[in-house]
Protein backbone atom coordinates (compact mmCIF):
# COMPACT_ATOMS: atom_id res chain seq x y z
CA UNK A 1 0.00 0.00 0.00
CA UNK A 2 2.67 2.08 0.56
CA UNK A 3 4.40 1.70 -2.64
CA UNK A 4 1.22 2.45 -4.36
CA UNK A 5 0.84 6.22 -2.62
CA UNK A 6 4.60 6.95 -3.24
CA UNK A 7 3.07 6.34 -6.96
CA UNK A 8 -0.78 8.11 -6.61
CA UNK A 9 0.70 10.89 -4.95
CA UNK A 10 3.06 12.51 -7.35
CA UNK A 11 1.38 12.05 -10.51
CA UNK A 12 -1.91 13.69 -9.07
CA UNK A 13 0.70 16.59 -8.28
CA UNK A 14 1.99 16.09 -11.38
CA UNK A 15 -1.51 16.10 -13.31
CA UNK A 16 -2.77 19.00 -11.05
CA UNK A 17 -0.15 21.45 -12.01
CA UNK A 18 -0.11 20.68 -15.92
CA UNK A 19 -4.27 21.03 -15.84
CA UNK A 20 -5.10 24.31 -17.68
CA UNK A 21 -6.72 26.90 -15.34
CA UNK A 22 -6.62 30.56 -14.44
CA UNK A 23 -4.53 31.75 -11.21
CA UNK A 24 -6.34 34.55 -9.94
CA UNK A 25 -5.20 37.37 -6.88
CA UNK A 26 -6.25 40.56 -6.14
CA UNK A 27 -5.44 43.15 -3.84
CA UNK A 28 -7.69 46.38 -2.85
CA UNK A 29 -7.33 49.84 -0.98
CA UNK A 30 -8.97 48.18 2.35
CA UNK A 31 -10.35 52.01 2.69
CA UNK A 32 -12.63 51.93 -0.41
CA UNK A 33 -16.43 51.54 0.06
CA UNK A 34 -17.02 49.43 -3.38
CA UNK A 35 -20.54 49.19 -3.05
CA UNK A 36 -20.40 53.43 -3.81
CA UNK A 37 -19.41 52.74 -7.42
CA UNK A 38 -22.70 52.48 -9.80
CA UNK A 39 -20.67 54.17 -13.14
CA UNK A 40 -17.54 53.44 -14.55
CA UNK A 41 -15.36 54.38 -17.61
CA UNK A 42 -12.20 53.58 -19.57
CA UNK A 43 -8.84 54.78 -18.07
CA UNK A 44 -7.24 54.16 -21.19
CA UNK A 45 -9.45 56.35 -23.49
CA UNK A 46 -8.61 59.30 -20.91
CA UNK A 47 -5.48 58.86 -19.91
CA UNK A 48 -2.83 56.94 -22.45
CA UNK A 49 -2.85 55.52 -25.55
CA UNK A 50 -4.33 52.42 -26.86
CA UNK A 51 -2.50 49.24 -26.62
CA UNK A 52 -1.13 48.90 -30.07
CA UNK A 53 2.18 51.23 -30.73
CA UNK A 54 -0.14 52.64 -33.85
CA UNK A 55 -3.17 53.80 -31.70
CA UNK A 56 -6.07 51.85 -32.85
CA UNK A 57 -7.75 49.25 -30.85
CA UNK A 58 -6.45 45.60 -31.55
CA UNK A 59 -8.47 42.48 -31.47
CA UNK A 60 -7.41 41.94 -27.37
CA UNK A 61 -8.62 45.43 -26.83
CA UNK A 62 -11.88 44.95 -27.85
CA UNK A 63 -12.01 40.95 -26.68
CA UNK A 64 -11.09 42.62 -23.36
CA UNK A 65 -13.58 45.29 -23.16
CA UNK A 66 -16.19 43.09 -24.50
CA UNK A 67 -15.60 40.76 -21.25
CA UNK A 68 -14.95 43.70 -19.13
CA UNK A 69 -18.35 45.35 -19.80
CA UNK A 70 -20.52 42.19 -19.47
CA UNK A 71 -19.08 41.31 -15.90
CA UNK A 72 -19.74 44.54 -14.55
CA UNK A 73 -22.97 44.77 -15.84
CA UNK A 74 -23.69 41.28 -14.14
CA UNK A 75 -22.52 43.46 -10.95
CA UNK A 76 -24.77 46.23 -11.81
CA UNK A 77 -22.20 48.60 -12.46
CA UNK A 78 -22.81 50.77 -16.49
CA UNK A 79 -20.58 52.50 -18.67
CA UNK A 80 -20.92 56.10 -18.42
CA UNK A 81 -18.39 58.96 -20.50
CA UNK A 82 -18.73 61.81 -18.15
CA UNK A 83 -18.04 61.56 -14.73
CA UNK A 84 -17.69 57.80 -13.92
CA UNK A 85 -16.97 56.78 -10.61
CA UNK A 86 -14.41 54.82 -11.35
CA UNK A 87 -11.64 53.99 -14.28
CA UNK A 88 -11.30 50.60 -15.69
CA UNK A 89 -7.47 50.14 -16.54
CA UNK A 90 -6.09 46.54 -18.08
CA UNK A 91 -3.16 45.26 -19.68
CA UNK A 92 -1.45 41.72 -20.82
CA UNK A 93 2.38 40.64 -20.68
CA UNK A 94 3.48 37.95 -21.51
CA UNK A 95 6.53 35.26 -20.71
CA UNK A 96 8.05 32.20 -21.79
CA UNK A 97 8.00 29.83 -18.54
CA UNK A 98 9.20 26.35 -17.68
CA UNK A 99 8.03 23.55 -15.72
CA UNK A 100 9.71 20.71 -14.56
CA UNK A 101 8.17 17.44 -14.60
CA UNK A 102 8.85 13.86 -13.03
CA UNK A 103 9.32 10.60 -14.77
CA UNK A 104 9.68 8.28 -12.37
CA UNK A 105 7.12 7.17 -9.32
CA UNK A 106 9.66 6.56 -6.91
CA UNK A 107 12.77 8.47 -5.13
CA UNK A 108 15.15 5.69 -5.39
CA UNK A 109 14.66 2.45 -7.60
CA UNK A 110 15.10 -0.59 -5.67
CA UNK A 111 16.17 0.21 -2.26
CA UNK A 112 19.71 1.54 -3.76
CA UNK A 113 19.40 4.95 -3.63
CA UNK A 114 20.35 5.10 -7.43
CA UNK A 115 17.28 7.01 -9.09
CA UNK A 116 16.28 6.07 -11.58
CA UNK A 117 13.80 7.61 -14.38
CA UNK A 118 14.30 11.11 -14.63
CA UNK A 119 12.50 14.61 -14.75
CA UNK A 120 11.98 16.97 -18.01
CA UNK A 121 11.51 20.10 -18.50
CA UNK A 122 8.63 21.91 -20.59
CA UNK A 123 8.68 25.10 -21.66
CA UNK A 124 5.00 27.25 -22.24
CA UNK A 125 4.25 30.56 -22.81
CA UNK A 126 2.29 32.46 -19.79
CA UNK A 127 -0.74 35.41 -20.61
CA UNK A 128 -0.64 37.84 -17.80
CA UNK A 129 -4.23 39.83 -17.73
CA UNK A 130 -4.38 42.71 -15.30
CA UNK A 131 -7.53 44.38 -14.49
CA UNK A 132 -7.41 47.57 -12.47
CA UNK A 133 -10.27 49.94 -11.26
CA UNK A 134 -8.62 53.53 -10.43
CA UNK A 135 -10.03 56.73 -8.44
CA UNK A 136 -10.89 59.10 -11.50
CA UNK A 137 -10.30 62.42 -9.65
CA UNK A 138 -6.95 61.05 -7.06
CA UNK A 139 -5.65 58.51 -10.24
CA UNK A 140 -5.05 56.23 -7.89
CA UNK A 141 -5.13 52.64 -7.69
CA UNK A 142 -8.29 51.21 -5.45
CA UNK A 143 -8.10 47.52 -6.86
CA UNK A 144 -6.30 45.36 -8.53
CA UNK A 145 -7.07 41.54 -10.28
CA UNK A 146 -4.54 40.00 -12.11
CA UNK A 147 -5.11 36.46 -13.85
CA UNK A 148 -2.34 33.97 -15.52
CA UNK A 149 -2.99 31.42 -17.69
CA UNK A 150 -1.10 29.05 -20.09
CA UNK A 151 -1.89 30.37 -23.69
CA UNK A 152 -0.56 28.98 -27.18
CA UNK A 153 0.95 32.31 -28.33
CA UNK A 154 1.12 36.10 -27.82
CA UNK A 155 -2.98 35.92 -28.45
CA UNK A 156 -4.84 35.04 -26.28
CA UNK A 157 -7.93 34.02 -27.23
CA UNK A 158 -12.02 35.22 -27.10
CA UNK A 159 -12.81 32.15 -25.05
CA UNK A 160 -9.60 32.83 -22.88
CA UNK A 161 -10.13 36.54 -22.73
CA UNK A 162 -13.68 35.82 -21.54
CA UNK A 163 -12.75 33.30 -19.21
CA UNK A 164 -9.83 34.80 -17.46
CA UNK A 165 -11.89 38.55 -16.95
CA UNK A 166 -14.85 36.44 -15.52
CA UNK A 167 -12.55 34.32 -12.85
CA UNK A 168 -10.71 37.83 -12.43
CA UNK A 169 -13.49 40.12 -11.86
CA UNK A 170 -15.57 37.09 -9.73
CA UNK A 171 -13.16 38.35 -6.88
CA UNK A 172 -14.59 42.20 -7.17
CA UNK A 173 -16.09 43.89 -5.01
CA UNK A 174 -13.52 42.35 -2.02
CA UNK A 175 -15.17 39.91 0.04
CA UNK A 176 -15.08 42.25 3.21
CA UNK A 177 -16.94 44.79 0.97
CA UNK A 178 -19.97 42.67 -0.93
Amino acid sequence: MKKLLYFILPAMVLFSACSPGINVSTDYDIATNFRQFKTYGWYQEKNKPKTDTAGYDTFFDKRMKRAIETQLKTQGLTYSDSNPDVLINYRAGFSNEQRVASNYPFRYGWGYGYPFGGSSVQQYKEGTITIDLVDPNRNELLWRGVGEMEVDNRNISEEKVHAAVTNILREYPPRGDR
